[in-house]
C-alpha cells in the first residue's frame, strides 16, 4: 500500500515477508518500524524471525506490536536482537501472527526492515547545537503547514517563551529543539522537523517520524 508517498506492508495473520540469501555474519539486530493504530482497526500481533522458511528455526525472540489508542499512526521502532551464533547466508522470514484477529483483519503497518551490525546498534547522541547554529529568527518558521495523507491536515508552528513549538488538532503542543543541522529540529525524540526553503524563505516542512517522511506546504 502507498500512503502519503510512503510504502507500507499490511500483514494479516499468518502473512510473512521473506528476504533470500541474506548474509547474517556480523548482524546483531533487525530494526523495524511498525504501528497498529486501533482507530483504523489494526489488531496488533506478534512478529517472529525464522530462517530457511516461514516455519523454520527461530533466530530471535518474538516481538509484539500492541494496538495504539488515539489518533494518528503512533509508529514504534522495534529492535529485534538476533540470537548469538547466527551467522552465514540464510533465507530470512518475518512472520506475523495473531490468533484472535479476524481472518480478514490487518495486524499492523510495517514501514521498513534494517539489518544492523554492532556499530549500527550503538545509540549515538546528536552533538549539542553550537551557539552559531541557533542564530536564527524563529519567526521564520512560524505558520501553518498543510499535509495530505495524514490523520491531520494542518500542522501549526508557533513560538512560546522563546521556544519553537508544534501542534496539530489531534495532539498537545510539543517543543522543537535545534540540531547542528541548519533548519532541522528535534521534536523531543518523536520526529524530526526539517524546514524547506525556497529563495531563502521557509516554504515547507518535512515531518520525519521513525522510518517515514511527509512534506507539508506552508500556507
Amino acid at each position: 500500500m502507498t500512503f502519503g508517498g510512503q510504502k507500507f506492508c499490511l500483514p494479516a495473520g499468518g502473512a510473512f515477508v521473506g528476504f533470500r540469501e541474506i548474509d547474517l555474519s556480523g548482524i546483531k539486530q533487525v530494526q523495524m518500524t511498525a504501528a497498529a493504530p486501533s482507530q483504523y482497526n489494526f489488531a496488533g500481533g506478534q512478529i517472529e524471525l525464522h530462517l530457511g522458511s516461514p516455519d523454520g528455526k527461530l533466530a530471535a525472540e518474538p516481538q509484539r506490536v500492541l494496538p495504539a489508542a488515539g489518533a494518528g499512526f503512533a509508529p514504534s521502532v522495534l529492535k529485534i536482537p538476533i540470537f548469538d551464533g547466527t551467522q552465514g547466508m540464510h533465507d530470512v522470514y518475518f512472520v506475523f501472527k495473531n490468533d484472535t484477529a479476524a481472518a480478514s483483519q490487518s495486524l499492523m503497518t510495517v514501514m521498513g526492515f534494517v539489518f544492523q551490525n554492532e556499530e549500527m546498534t550503538l545509540e549515538k547522541a546528536l552533538p549539542e547545537a553550537r551557539p552559531s547554529d541557533q542564530k536564527v529568527d524563529l519567526n521564520e518558521f512560524v505558520g501553518k503547514y498543510k499535509f495530505s495523507g495524514l490523520p491531520f491536515e494542518i500542522l501549526e508552528i508557533f513560538t512560546e517563551n522563546g521556544q519553537l513549538m508544534a501542534s496539530t488538532k489531534n495532539d498537545k503542543p510539543g517543543p522543537l529543539f535545534p540540531t547542528p543541522q541548519a533548519d532541522k529540529f528535534d521534536g523531543d525524540g518523536k520526529a524530526f522537523f526539517e524546514f524547506i526553503r525556497e529563495n531563502g524563505k521557509v516554504a515547507g516542512v518535512k515531518l520525519m517520524p521513525p522510518g517515514m517522511s511527509f512534506l507539508g506546504k506552508k500556507e
